[in-house]
């Protein structure tokens, strides 16, 4: 790939997901046979947090609590 793929999300995790971003990420990751799990796990409200705000941080989630 030339040169630098941008992130998913703003760095201050806030702002929108950016879904070609994301999917270069991916491909990359994918190519070289790399796991990677998309999300902050925050319970902040920013965009790229898998929880919602006021949810646990320890676990035991239900959907609801999902981002």
């Amino acid at each position: 790939m030339n040169g630098a793929i941008m992130s998913m999300s703003d760095a201050s995790g806030n702002g929108q997901i950016s879904t070609i971003n994301t999917g270069k990420w991916l491909k990359r990751l994918d190519q070289t046979n790399m796991s990677y799990f998309c999300w902050s796990l925050t319970n902040k409200n920013e965009s790229s947090a898998l929880l919602a705000p006021g949810s646990s941080k320890t676990g035991n989630w239900k959907k609801k609590d999902l981002s």
